[in-house]
C-alpha cells in the first residue's frame, strides 16, 4: 500500500486500491463492543443513480449518476433487547481520499442510504444507520416508539438517541480498514437537524470517534425545543383562532419590510432579527391581499395576538419564558400550519415531529388528541420531557472538554430563518459551552446564515458552500475558519448571491459599497498576467543571492491592489527542465521549488524554479490573499519533460501532418518516459510515471529517430484522445512525453495535486495551458473535482488557453465544461493587431466575430500575452499607437468580458525585441479608471468608422457616482464627440485621465459634454473632482530593471 496524506490539500490516498473482487462476503465481521454482529454482506454496485433535491447533509442537491462502489451491509443487535439494527458502509472502488465520513439523519430517521451517495462521489468512505427502525417516516415515531400503550420502547429510543450512531462509527471504520488495508487518516461527521444533534452527541458522549464534526441546525436541547415546536399549535387552539396561511405570510412580509434595513441592506431578508422590534399589533385593521386567491382582507387583532405568542415562545402562567420562539422573518407554515376550507373556516394543524413526541413519549398514547393541551398544562409537559428523557435524548451537555482534549474540531451553522429549530437555542448552547471554556473557539465555532431556513431549505440567504471542507482545513491544516463562504440557495433578482457567514457572535452588515450579490463587487474583476516570456532567469550559479520574481511580485502587491487588480495569473511554478525554463517544460507538479530535482547538486537543478523558492511563493500568495487578490495558477497538465530515465516501450510512428495515420507497424521503442523524482522521493505523492502513463513521445532513443510516436500496449488506448482539437487530424500530442489523461493513476495524481495546491496556496483559480491538446472530458472532470473537493467550491475562477479564433468552437468547449470554464478571446487580439497595422479600419465592427460579442460572461480579453510576443509562434503584436485604444476597449466597457493586463505592457518586454512600457507608461491609469469609474449604465456612440465612444453614467456605490467618457479614433485627424454623461454631472468640469488633452470639458445643462481626442489616440474623461482623480492621473509604475530583483520601495507610487 502506498498511501499519503502529508499536507492538507493532497486530499487522497495515492495507492493501490482494492479490486472489485475484494468486495465480497469474505470481509471480516467487525467487533462492536456491546453489540453482536449478526450478518455482513458485501457487493459491488455499478452505475448507481439518485436525484437528490435540496440540501442533503450540507451538500447541495444534485442528480448523481454512474456511481460505482462497494456496498457493505452490517446488521447487529444488543444483548437483552429485541432490536435489529441495519448499517451500510459505502466504499469507493477508486479514488478513495483516505477519509471516513459518518452521515446523519433527519427527524425521527437516524440515517438514509441514499444520503451516502454524495459522499462516495466525493471520494469518502461513508456510513449510515437505520437505528433499528424504518427510514420511511421522519415525522412520526409511532411505528416504533411504544411497546404498548403506556410503555415506551426504551431500547429503540436509545438506539435512535446515541447507541446506533456510535456503533455504526466503530463498525464503519473497521470495514473501511479491512477493505482498503489501512485505517482512515481522518474521521469526520456531517449532518443537519437530527444529524446535527447526532454530531454534537458524539462530541459529548464519544469524543474520540471523530476528528471533526459538522453539526448544522442541531436538534440539541431536545426536551426544550421539541415541546416548543408544539407551542404554535397550542396557542392557536387556546386562542380559538387559526389565521389563514396567507395572513401569516402577510404579517411576515410586513415584518421583513420593517426590519430588512437593520443589516444595512434591503434585500428581502432580516439579517439582524435580534434587532427587529416589529409589533404585529400595528397591522390590525389594515388591508392585505391574500396571495392564494387575490382577495383583499383585513388584519385581525387575534392574528396579532397569535403571532406575538409564537414569536415569544412558550411561557409559564407568570410570563416566565420556557424556551424560544421562531424569529421574525421565519416562515410560519412549518410550525403553525393551517388549512382553510371552502366555507372559509380555518383550522390549525400540528407539526408532525413535536406532535408525535407529545403523543408517543409524553402521553404514551399514539391516539392522544393534542389539540386539548392547555396553556396551564404546557409547562408541566416540558418539565416531564426533561425528567424522563434528558439522560437519553437531551443532548445538552455543554462540557466538551474531552472532545477538545482529543483534538476534535466542530462547526455548527444554522439559518436565522430556521423554521423548525430555534436559532436562539443554538446560541444558548454555545453560550453555555463558552461559560465552561472561554476559549471555546479554539475547537468549536458557530456561524449563522441570514434569511436561510432549516438546513438550507427555503429563504434566499447564503448557504455555506462547503462547511465540511472548511472543517477539514481546520483539522488537517490548522486553519480555523473566520467566515464560511456562502451562496444563496435561490436566485435574488435572477442572481446567485455570494456572502460570507460571520463567526458568531459577529453579525453581517452591508458596508454600502459594491454589489451585495458579490463580496468582491466593489471592484471590477481584472486579471494581471504577472510575467512575460523573456524575463531574465536567475544567475547560472544559483548559490548566489538573488531576489526572486515572487519577491518582486510581493513588493508590487499593494500597488496592484490599489489599482483594482482582483486576480494575478502567475507563471507555472512547478519544477521544470531547469531554472531557465519558464515552467512549460514541466517535470514535477508536486515540486514548487523545494527539492533538488535529480539529487544532482548542480545549480541548474537547484531547489528553486526560475521564479523562486516555495517559501517565497507561499509568502507571496499569503500576502495577496491578505490584500484580497486571488492567485491564478498556470497549470501545465498536458505533458512532462526532463525524465529521469529511459525504458523499453511499444508504439507506432504517425504522420506528423495527420496523427491519425500510422506510418509504421508497431515496434519496440526506447523512450524517455521514466519519472521517479529522486529529489522529492515520495513526499506529497508516491506516483512514479512510466511509458504506460503517456500517450505519445517525440523521440525513439533506440533508433535515434525524431518524430511523433503513439504509445500502445495492454491497458492503453490504441488511438489518441478523441475529444481534442482536430487540427493535424488529432491534436492530442503537443510536445515532450504527452500524458494519457484516460489512465486512472494519471487522473488521480493530477486531481490530488489540484486539491493540494489549491488549499496549500489558497488559490483563487487556474489558468489552464494548452487545453486544445487534451481531453475535454478530463478537463471537465478536473474542474468538477476542484469545485467539489476544495474549500473554495464554485468560487474558483478557471480560464483556459484554447487557441482558436472561432467563437463557435470556443462556445462548444465552454459547454463541454458545463459553463465553468472561461476562455481567452483569440479573435479579438487578432482584430486588434489588424487594426493597428491598418488591415482593418471600421471601428464600429471591432467586436465582430469575437468571443466577447458571442458570450461576454465567459470571455477573457487581452491585448498581449507571453505567447503573442514577437518571435513567439503565436505572435500577434499590436502596434504601439493602438495599444491604449485596445486596453480602453477591454477595460472600460460594460459586458466587455474579463480583461487581462499583460506584464510586458506595464513594465516593458525583454528578449530579442525589447520594448518599453506601453501607453507611455500610463496603462496603470486605465486599470485604476476601471476600478473607480467604469460603473453604471453605458451609452454607446459607435456611429462613425473612424471615431467611436461610450459613456458610463456611474453608480453611487463607486467613487460617489463619478462617471466616465471614452472617445477614440484611428484617423490621422483630431476628432470630437458629443456624449451624454448623466444629469447628476451637470456643471462639472471633466479632464482626461491620461493627460493627453490639456483642456477641460464642461458638462452642459442637458448632461452632455463634447469630448476631443487627438489623432490615432484615445481620451478617457471624468470629473476633475472625482475621488482619486488627481492621484490616478499622476499614477505610473516604476520601470523595473533588467532583472527579477524587487524594485526600490521609494520608486513605487504612494
Amino acid at each position: 500500500m502506498l498511501c499519503l496524506l502529508i499536507i492538507f490539500g493532497a486530499i487522497g490516498c495515492v495507492k493501490a486500491l482494492p479490486s472489485a473482487a475484494t468486495c465480497s462476503n469474505s470481509l471480516p465481521k467487525p467487533n462492536v463492543p456491546g453489540a453482536i454482529v449478526t450478518s455482513l454482506t458485501a457487493s459491488v454496485v455499478h452505475n448507481y443513480a439518485v436525484n437528490i433535491t435540496g440540501e442533503s447533509n450540507n451538500w447541495p442537491g444534485q442528480n448523481i449518476t454512474g456511481l460505482s462502489f462497494c456496498q457493505v451491509n452490517v446488521s447487529l443487535n444488543h444483548p437483552g433487547t429485541s432490536d435489529h439494527v441495519n448499517n451500510q458502509v459505502w466504499l469507493p472502488l477508486t479514488g478513495w481520499n483516505g477519509i471516513f465520513l459518518g452521515v446523519g439523519g433527519g427527524g425521527y430517521v437516524a440515517g438514509s442510504w441514499s444520503s451516502l451517495a454524495p459522499a462516495v462521489q466525493r471520494g469518502y468512505a461513508a456510513v449510515s444507520t437505520d437505528a433499528g427502525h424504518a427510514q420511511n417516516n421522519s415525522g412520526d415515531a409511532t411505528s416504533w416508539a411504544l411497546v404498548s400503550e403506556g410503555d415506551v420502547n426504551q431500547n429503540l429510543l436509545l438506539d435512535f438517541a446515541s447507541r446506533s450512531v456510535h456503533d455504526m462509527t466503530v463498525l464503519g471504520k473497521a470495514v473501511a480498514t479491512s477493505f482498503y488495508g489501512s485505517a482512515p487518516k481522518y474521521a469526520y461527521w456531517q449532518g443537519c437537524s437530527t444529524g446535527g444533534r447526532q454530531g454534537l452527541m458524539e462530541a459529548q458522549m464519544y469524543p474520540n470517534d471523530y476528528d471533526g464534526i459538522v453539526a448544522a441546525a442541531p436538534a440539541i436541547n431536545w426536551n426544550d425545543f421539541t415541546p416548543a415546536q408544539q407551542w404554535p399549535y397550542t396557542v392557536m387552539n387556546n386562542e380559538g383562532y387559526s389565521p389563514p396561511q396567507c395572513e401569516f405570510d402577510a404579517v411576515n412580509a410586513a415584518a421583513v419590510a420593517a426590519c430588512d434595513h437593520l443589516d444595512g441592506l434591503q434585500d428581502g431578508i432580516i439579517g439582524a432579527p435580534g434587532l427587529c422590534k416589529f409589533d404585529p399589533s400595528s397591522l390590525v385593521g389594515k388591508n392585505y391581499t391574500c396571495h392564494t386567491d387575490g382577495t383583499s382582507r383585513r388584519f385581525s387583532s387575534k392574528t396579532a395576538t397569535v403571532v406575538k405568542k409564537i414569536w415569544q415562545g412558550p411561557t409559564a402562567a407568570n410570563g416566565t419564558a420556557l424556551w424560544y420562539g421562531i424569529l421574525p422573518g421565519t416562515n410560519f407554515s412549518s410550525l403553525a400550519p393551517t388549512e382553510t376550507f371552502t366555507n372559509g373556516t380555518t383550522v390549525a394543524e400540528p407539526f408532525d415531529i413535536s406532535d408525535s413526541w407529545f403523543r408517543d413519549f409524553l402521553f404514551k398514547d399514539a391516539n392522544y388528541n393534542t389539540s386539548n393541551i392547555t396553556y396551564s398544562e404546557f409547562p408541566g409537559l416540558i418539565h416531564q420531557s426533561h425528567v424522563e428523557y434528558d439522560s437519553i435524548m437531551g443532548t445538552m451537555n455543554a462540557n466538551l472538554s474531552a472532545f477538545k482534549a482529543a483534538g476534535g474540531k466542530a462547526i455548527t451553522w444554522q439559518g436565522l430563518a430556521d423554521n423548525l429549530i430555534m436559532p436562539n437555542g443554538t446560541m444558548n448552547y454555545f453560550g453555555r459551552v463558552k461559560t465552561l471554556d472561554p476559549n471555546v473557539t479554539d475547537f468549536y465555532r458557530v456561524f449563522f446564515a441570514p434569511g436561510v431556513g432549516h438546513c438550507g431549505g427555503g429563504g434566499s440567504g447564503p448557504i455555506p458552500d462547503d462547511a465540511l471542507m472548511a472543517l477539514r482545513k481546520w483539522v488537517e491544516n490548522g486553519t480555523a475558519p473566520e467566515v464560511l463562504p456562502g451562496s444563496s440557495g435561490y436566485k435574488i433578482n435572477g442572481t446567485i448571491r455570494h456572502q460570507d457567514l460571520c463567526l458568531y457572535p459577529l453579525v453581517s452588515k452591508y458596508s454600502g459599497k459594491g454589489d451585495p450579490a458579490n463580496p468582491k463587487s466593489d471592484k471590477n474583476r481584472t486579471l494581471f498576467q504577472a510575467f512575460e516570456w523573456y524575463l531574465p532567469a536567475p544567475p547560472s550559479d544559483c548559490s548566489l543571492p538573488s531576489a526572486s520574481h515572487y519577491d518582486t511580485l510581493t513588493a508590487l502587491l499593494p500597488h496592484l491592489s490599489a489599482l483594482g487588480i482582483s486576480h494575478i495569473w502567475i507563471p507555472p511554478g512547478c519544477k521544470a527542465t531547469s531554472v531557465h525554463d519558464n515552467g512549460y517544460g514541466i517535470y514535477d507538479l508536486w515540486d514548487l521549488g523545494e527539492f533538488d530535482a535529480k539529487n544532482s547538486g548542480k545549480p541548474v537543478l537547484s531547489p528553486r524554479t526560475k521564479w523562486g523558492h516555495k517559501a517565497e511563493l507561499e509568502r507571496f500568495c499569503a500576502k495577496a490573499r491578505e490584500l484580497g487578490i486571488d492567485i491564478l495558477w498556470d497549470a501545465v497538465l498536458n505533458h512532462k519533460a526532463s525524465p529521469d530515465g529511459k525504458e523499453a516501450s511499444w508504439g507506432v510512428k504517425v504522420d506528423p501532418h495527420d496523427r491519425t495515420k500510422a506510418i509504421s507497424k508497431p515496434y519496440e521503442l526506447e523512450t524517455w518516459t521514466k519519472f521517479t523524482f529522486p529529489g522529492r522521493g515520495t513526499k506529497y505523492s508516491d506516483m512514479k510515471y512510466n511509458w504506460k502513463h503517456f500517450s505519445g513521445v517525440d523521440y525513439d532513443s533506440r533508433k535515434k529517430d525524431h518524430g511523433i510516436f503513439k504509445l500502445i500496449g495492454e491497458g492503453k488506448r490504441s488511438d489518441w484522445a478523441p475529444d481534442v482539437s482536430k487540427e493535424l487530424g488529432n491534436y492530442d500530442y503537443l510536445m515532450f512525453a504527452d500524458l494519457d489523461h484516460s489512465h486512472p493513476a494519471v487522473r488521480t495524481d493530477i486531481f490530488n495535486w489540484g486539491t493540494w495546491i489549491t488549499e496549500l496556496l489558497n488559490l483563487g483559480g487556474f489558468r489552464l495551458d494548452a487545453i486544445k491538446h487534451y481531453s475535454l472530458s478530463f478537463l471537465a472532470d478536473f474542474l468538477t473535482h476542484l469545485d467539489t473537493k476544495t474549500s473554495h467550491g464554485t468560487k474558483l475562477f478557471f480560464v483556459g488557453e484554447y487557441w482558436d479564433p472561432d467563437p463557435e468552437v470556443l462556445t462548444k468547449v465552454i459547454k463541454r465544461c458545463h459553463g465553468r470554464l472561461n476562455l481567452f478571446d483569440v479573435q479579438l487580439v487578432y482584430t486588434f493587431s489588424d487594426f493597428s497595422k491598418g488591415r482593418k479600419h471600421d471601428l464600429t465592427t471591432i467586436f465582430d466575430g469575437s468571443l466577447v460579442q458571442r458570450d461576454h460572461s465567459h470571455a477573457v480579453t487581452f491585448v498581449a500575452n507571453h505567447d503573442t510576443q514577437e518571435t513567439q509562434s503565436l505572435a500577434a503584436p499590436v502596434e504601439e499607437w493602438f495599444i491604449p485604444l485596445a486596453y480602453a476597449l477591454i477595460l472600460l466597457r460594460h459586458n466587455g468580458g474579463t480583461p487581462c493586463v499583460f506584464w510586458g505592457d506595464v513594465f516593458g518586454n525583454h528578449g530579442p525585441r525589447p520594448r518599453l512600457p506601453a501607453c507611455g507608461g500610463k496603462l496603470s491609469r486605465l486599470v485604476a479608471a476601471r476600478k473607480l469609474y467604469a460603473h453604471g449604465p453605458q451609452r454607446d456612440y459607435l456611429d462613425l468608422p473612424d471615431c467611436i465612444g461610450w459613456t458610463r453614467l456611474g453608480h453611487k456605490s463607486n467613487a460617489n457616482g463619478a462617471g466616465l467618457a471614452v472617445i477614440m479614433t484611428n484617423s490621422w485627424d483630431r476628432k470630437s464627440k458629443r456624449m451624454f454623461v448623466g444629469h447628476r454631472h451637470i456643471g462639472e468640469r471633466w479632464r482626461d485621465i491620461l493627460g493627453w488633452e490639456d483642456r477641460e470639458v464642461v458638462i452642459d445643462s442637458k448632461g452632455f459634454g463634447t469630448f476631443p481626442v487627438g489623432h490615432r489616440s484615445v481620451g478617457v474623461w471624468t470629473c476633475d473632482k472625482a475621488p482619486d482623480f488627481e492621484k490616478i492621473s499622476r499614477f505610473t509604475f516604476p520601470r523595473l530593471g533588467h532583472s527579477a530583483a524587487a524594485p526600490d520601495p521609494s520608486m513605487l507610487p504612494v
